[in-house]
């Protein structure tokens, strides 16, 4: 058997060896047209279409999508495709600009943004946007505008609708989840060709009239690249841009600095945090105990160990930059051991937690920080390991895994913090998978004042979530936030004019490239 196994190790050498040649030279060749900027990354998107397409595909989706709204450099909304916004009885029209094409140069107009919406709230296609505008009753084109009529106010529906899963596709766009393929969009650039587990490649949309910037004659996503190659191949040349690990954008860093030629960083609205299931037996209804774990947790080790430059320590929900983030002293950075144990006492329960977590060393760090720390309250931590890209990510973010302690990272998908804080803390978010709310949280006194904040507008509204935002970590601790992290990315010598987008990432159409 042992001979065996040997025998198809040495075989599979060759063929792995081989795939990694064969993904060189196509990568080689599709970048041979001049300009063409190189995108290397492990895996394939799992989606094209954008009404599916999630997080990790929305720097190219940004590259490709028009939409009714954008987000500048601040955050701030600002209109796209949409020239103007009047208040009807019982919703919004927003009047939809003329002149603008998709890239089969078919012209949009605003049935194609009626159809869009619609589209996305089918039940058919399944789309993670659906969600957002649950609120909206009908969309309807009239002349050159879409009327929403709306079951309540939204007063962050454009914010919503900035969103890439609302990039505008053409009237009749088939809705179909199964085998879905990118549709004709009206951004800059465009799906050309898209070869699964192989490459994407995207072109300039010549029929594109809009501000926005279009560097690259061509974006090639090559698949397949094994994780640990990704950075060699940026160095050498043979790829433009890639995810790497922290480890290597620490030595890349130390290598070229920071922010000067090739590293880049750049805060970035995630939040970084230890959840506490609330659905098991040990932090169930137990406030004391989750306020004596986030007392006790040293904050500014556990960023440190998120590599370099990866983030700032934190102790609330809301990100810094957030609007309605005020900066509260709720927990300190640095763990208050005797404070912890004094809250803990008479609340520890059976005194043992299951802590999932990923393989990677980081992980691994992090997780023995927090059960150093929890034993130092009498709290017994066992680490339960997850080998596999995602695998204990997937776990953890299904209803009824038998964690009691689990890391996790949110992104809000826009920045207001209506989407921060319902995300991650609403009971009505939780799903039997694929949960943002992985401590698995319910109160529905907590539902209730996110639904009735929800409807406030203007300062009003940011004040009230931000003293919700403090409430709910200092009094209710479903969580230990710890940092928000930082944008990281590290490019090939020939790439310039770098620019993260605070909502997109890296703004890959903006890019520069020297000969």
């Amino acid at each position: 058997m042992k001979i065996a196994v040997a025998v198809a190790v040495l075989l599979l050498i060759p063929a792995a060896v081989g795939l990694g040649f064969g993904l060189r030279h196509e990568g080689a060749r599709l970048g041979a047209v001049e300009g063409t900027l190189v995108v290397s990354q492990p895996m394939d998107f799992r989606f094209t279409d954008p009404a599916l397409a999630q997080r990790a595909a929305w720097e190219y989706e940004y590259a490709t999508c028009a939409k009714l709204f954008d987000y500048d450099l601040r955050r701030r909304v600002v209109l796209d495709l949409a020239s103007g916004v009047r208040a009807v009885p019982g919703g919004v029209a927003i009047r939809v600009r003329t002149g603008r094409r998709f890239s089969d140069g078919s012209a949009l107009d605003a049935a194609d943004v009626a159809w869009t919406i619609q589209r996305v709230r089918s039940p058919r296609l399944q789309s993670p946007a659906a969600a957002y505008i649950r609120d909206v009753r009908s969309v309807d084109a009239q002349g050159g505008e879409v009327v929403l009529r709306l079951a309540r106010r939204v007063p962050d529906l454009r914010e919503r609708l900035a969103l890439p899963y609302f990039c505008v596709v053409p009237e009749g766009t088939e809705v179909n989840r199964l085998g879905a393929v990118a549709p004709p969009t009206a951004g800059p650039y465009y799906v050309v060709e898209h070869l699964p587990r192989r490459h994407l490649v995207l072109a300039p949309n010549p029929h594109y009239r809009g501000p926005r910037s279009r560097g690259p004659r061509q974006i090639v996503y090559t698949f397949g690249a094994f994780p640990a190659q990704v950075g060699l191949q940026i160095e050498r040349g043979e790829a433009d841009y890639g995810p790497i690990s922290t480890e290597e954008f620490g030595a890349f860093a130390e290598r070229y600095g920071v922010n000067r030629e090739r590293a880049y960083m750049a805060p970035q609205p995630t939040l970084a945090f230890i959840a506490l299931n609330t659905e098991r037996p040990l932090f169930r209804d137990n406030p004391r105990l989750r306020q004596a774990v986030n007392l006790a947790l040293d904050r500014r080790v556990l960023t440190r160990q998120l590599g370099a430059f990866g983030g700032e320590p934190t102790d609330q929900y809301l990100p810094a930059g957030t609007p309605g983030f005020r900066d509260e002293a709720i927990y300190p950075f640095e763990p208050d051991l005797e404070r912890a144990r004094r809250v803990a006492k008479g609340h520890l329960r059976h005194g043992t937690a299951i802590y999932y977590t990923c393989s990677d060393s980081s992980c691994r760090s992090r997780a023995e920080a927090v059960q150093s720390a929890l034993a130092s309250i009498g709290l017994e931590v066992r680490i339960r390991i997850f080998f596999g890209a995602g695998v204990a990510a997937r776990r953890v973010a299904t209803r009824g895994a038998g964690f009691d302690l689990a890391e996790g990272f949110w992104r809000p998908e826009y920045p207001d913090p209506y989407g921060v804080l319902e995300r991650l803390l609403g009971g009505g978010s939780i799903e039997r998978t694929e949960n943002a709310n992985i401590a698995y949280f319910h109160d529905p006194s907590v539902d209730r004042e996110l639904e009735r904040v929800s409807r406030l507008e203007g300062p009003d509204r940011y004040r009230a979530f931000g003293e919700l935002d403090v409430r709910l970590a200092r009094d209710l601790a479903p969580i230990a936030a710890y940092a928000t992290l930082n944008a990281r990315a590290f490019v090939s010598a020939r790439v310039g004019c770098v620019r993260f987008h605070p909502v997109y990432g890296l703004d890959l159409a903006a890019l520069c490239l020297r000969k």
